[in-house]
């Protein structure tokens, strides 16, 4: 019998790690788009580390490793709709899954067909955060799998935050079935109270794999134990209730979103934002607040794809300018600019670890770099290395997000302990905001945390490139008390500061007036 597309379990790590903490990358592709050494790659991966047949593998394999050849995933595995989500470690796959996302009666679903992680890189978060790169916060109806190992069910539970229920399995019987007629490998489909399983004929040793940690699980268990060539059919809904045992996969899986933020930063269409087309007459009041740009040493901290540097060495003369951004996509974008004659010292950087050696008359830190991180430490280390990075006397020009007008307008239902209820997060919709309008103060979009203050969104990019993704983004946005305070405590004086709309800094505003969606601060070393 030829060795038909399976789900192998593994368990969950961190997607970006600093010192010798791993440091792995997650991409997805459409499967028609995998080059010939990709397959060869997938086949070896799969082929060296899913696992061996067992001793009822009635054609003389039993104890020889499952392999699927490069052939076999062209052959099979090349249809429209069907995609893979990668992992690599040092340019080295080391987790890999293929899936299925289709519309069913205007609903979508994922169905996974393969899920493998290399034996050197399990339980370490890869299978999950595999799982998660695929629907993030989606809102599928349904997401499902057919295993005979048990921790590639829980990896679906952690990544779904839902425990795969039998009874939840029956009461959706007609979809689940409908879904499975599709799947070639499953036959004799059995779903009641207790089990959920399917016999295809795949024999696959679990011997060792199982008696020894699957007494962890305990009463979650729910899908009983398994009859040899057969598999569970795992699914989870999203009419389900969230699971308050997921409570800390939670956690963790807004913290892997918030981990592609430079991709998401990345993403950003700047030319369709209408808050960005203002560059130059916000940097007219700048110049005036900030006593002029000529023959001073500048640094545009946090400069996105360059705007604001751009317009900045068109109508002055500094003796200097260097832009730094976390994201070299949108570094890469800024350098593909021109410019007029003049230079501009494009960098990608982490303004958390800035370690800058040279000295600045004047820092710009438009639009929301301080906030971009959901704790104080981070945003506080930001405006610390920005402080450190300035001349005595120098200034710095910083605009927040005003929270007192995010607050003044959230949605009753999408205010709450967003750890404690994460239906609400699981209840707001998603959005193209930043690819699309940035108007990231609709409240039709956006929850508030009532204990920390963070606020939630969550956002899905588009493109003809790449696939759908969709990211949980925190940010911390703040009263004009707070951001006084955070900057008074790492040592700026305030000498400037009003609410403000995009291109009209010249106009203070009252607090919560609609168009005061920004706070601006002028501070001195």
């Amino acid at each position: 019998m030829v060795s038909r597309p399976s789900v192998h379990g593994c368990s969950v790590v961190s997607r970006k790690c600093e010192g010798n903490m791993m440091q792995v990358e997650y991409y997805s592709k459409k499967t028609e788009s995998l080059t010939e050494e990709e397959f060869q790659e997938c086949s070896v991966l799969y082929s060296e580390n899913y696992g061996e047949y067992s001793k009822d593998e009635p054609t003389g394999k039993a104890g020889r490793n499952v392999k699927m050849s490069a052939n076999f995933y062209r052959k099979n595995f090349v249809h429209p709709g069907y995609h893979v989500a990668l992992a690599k470690y040092g340019g080295k796959l080391v987790g890999q899954a293929f899936y299925i996302r289709e519309i069913m009666d205007e609903d979508v679903y994922t169905w996974v067909l393969q899920l493998v992680v290399h034996k050197d890189y399990r339980e370490k978060g890869i299978g999950s955060k595999l799982l998660h790169s695929i629907w993030g916060f989606s809102n599928d109806v349904a997401w499902g799998l057919a295993t005979s190992n048990p921790f590639t069910i829980k990896t679906l539970e952690r990544t779904t935050l839902r425990h795969v229920s039998p009874v939840e399995i029956q009461k959706h019987e007609e979809f689940v079935r409908k879904v499975c007629s599709s799947i070639s490998y499953i036959s004799d489909l059995q779903i009641s109270p207790s089990e959920s399983i399917a016999n295809t004929k795949f024999f696959v040793d679990g011997e060792g794999m199982h008696a020894d940690k699957m007494s962890k699980f305990g009463p979650n268990w729910l899908l009983g134990t398994l009859p040899s060539g057969h598999e569970w059919v795992a699914f989870t809904f999203r009419d389900q209730e969230f699971d308050k045992d997921f409570q800390k996969e939670l956690l963790q899986l807004i913290s892997f979103s918030e981990e592609c933020l430079k991709e998401a930063y990345g993403r950003m269409k700047m030319d369709v934002q209408p808050w960005a087309k203002h560059s130059s007459k916000e940097l007219r009041v700048l110049e005036n607040l900030c006593g002029g740009f000529d023959d001073k040493t500048i640094l545009d901290a946090g400069c996105g794809q360059g705007r604001h540097s751009l317009a900045l060495i068109e109508m002055a003369n500094p003796k200097s300018l260097t832009s730094i951004d976390m994201s070299s996509d949108n570094i890469a974008i800024a350098k593909s600019k021109p410019v007029s004659g003049k230079v501009i010292d494009f960098r990608t950087g982490d303004l958390r670890r800035l370690g800058e050696r040279n000295k600045y008359d004047l820092v710009i830190c438009l639009y929301d770099v301080v906030g971009s991180f959901p704790d104080d430490d981070n945003n506080r280390q930001i405006l610390t290395n920005l402080y450190d990075a300035l001349v005595e006397g120098g200034k710095m020009a910083i605009s927040v997000m005003n929270f007192e007008l995010t607050l003044a307008n959230v949605h009753p239902e999408y205010y709450g302990n967003i750890q404690d209820d994460p239906q609400i997060l699981f209840n707001l919709p998603p959005s193209d905001t930043m690819q699309s309008s940035g108007n990231v103060f609709d409240p039709d979009y956006y929850a508030i945390d009532s204990t920390t203050k963070l606020v939630y969104r969550k956002e899905q990019f588009h493109s003809d490139e790449s696939l759908p993704a969709e990211y949980v983004i925190r940010d911390k946005r703040y009263s004009l008390e707070e951001i006084t305070s955070l900057v008074t405590e790492c040592g700026f004086e305030v000498i400037n500061s009003r609410y403000v709309q995009a291109g009209h800094w010249d106009v203070p505003l009252g607090a919560v007036d609609p168009k005061a969606k920004e706070i601006l601060l002028i501070l001195q070393k």
